[in-house]
Formats: structure tokens, C-alpha cells, sequence
């Protein structure tokens, strides 16, 4: 399944998760249990932090594949204090490291400018390419024209 469709999934489950909890916390607050409100509302949190991680995940794996393949740099995982820098989150449920919205936007801005660069390259030579094998085919008509 591709990533972006994944993503889509585990966000829609999001959504899905959110309006079921939100149903359960007003009928909790509407009988006046606060400790039950609290209750949920933690449960809502985990249950969707977990579901974020799986989607950040997934939707990270790709581009980090690529940078790797094109040797672009991904972001730092640390900052100057050697905290876990801004592009990165630890995830609570394996410990995997995944980037942040952030670095995701920054990971695909790099990656997208090498293919970018990569690509100019390509058409640069491309194009010589061209005049070269125009002008042996004017040199050949030239000298068959001369032979005969």
C-alpha cells in the first residue's frame, strides 16, 4: 500500500477515534463525573498519539529511503545542546525515530532540489547530445552527397 494512503487510513481512523471519545466525554461531563472526563480524555490522547506515530512513521519512510538513494542529508537529529533537534520525535511506543512535520517539509524541499539539479544535468547533456548526433548526420549527408 502506498504511503500516502496509509497516511490517509490512519488519519481517517484519527478522525473516527476523536468523535467516538468526544460522544463518550460530553455524556461524561453531562452526568457530572470528572474523574471519568479526565479518564477519557487521557485515553483519547494515547490512543491518538499512538495512531499519529504510526502515520508519521509511514509517511517518513519514503522520503528517508530517497535522501539515502539521491545522498541527500536528512535533517540533524540533534540540536547543539544534543538534545533530539526539532526535525525529530522519539516515538513512545517502539523508541523509533520519525520526523516531525517540520522535518518532513525540510527532508522534501532537499530531496525535491537534488532531483531538481539532477534533472537540469540530464537535460544539459541531453541537449548536446542532440547537436552532436545532428551534426554527424549532416557530415554523413554531406559526404554521401560529395561521393556521388
Amino acid at each position: 500500500m502506498k504511503p500516502e494512503k496509509q497516511a490517509a487510513e490512519y488519519r481517517a481512523k484519527m478522525l473516527e477515534i476523536r468523535d467516538g471519545f468526544e460522544k463518550r466525554i460530553r455524556e461524561a461531563r453531562t452526568s457530572g463525573d470528572s474523574v471519568e472526563v479526565q479518564r477519557l480524555r487521557h485515553e483519547l490522547l494515547t490512543d491518538l498519539g499512538e495512531l499519529s506515530q504510526l502515520r508519521r512513521e509511514v509517511l517518513s519512510k519514503p522520503w528517508l529511503e530517497k535522501a539515502e538513494r539521491l545522498e541527500v542529508d536528512s535533517p540533524p537529529y540533534t540540536d547543539e545542546d544534543g538534545e533530539l533537534s526539532e526535525f525529530w520525535s522519539q516515538g513512545a511506543l517502539d523508541g523509533e525515530f520519525f520526523l516531525t512535520a517540520r522535518g518532513l517539509a525540510e527532508l522534501k524541499q532537499d530531496v525535491r532540489t537534488e532531483l531538481r539539479w539532477k534533472h537540469e544535468v540530464q537535460s544539459h547533456w541531453k541537449g548536446w547530445g542532440a547537436v552532436i548526433t545532428g551534426l554527424i548526420g549532416a557530415l554523413i549527408g554531406l559526404v554521401s552527397v560529395l561521393w556521388s
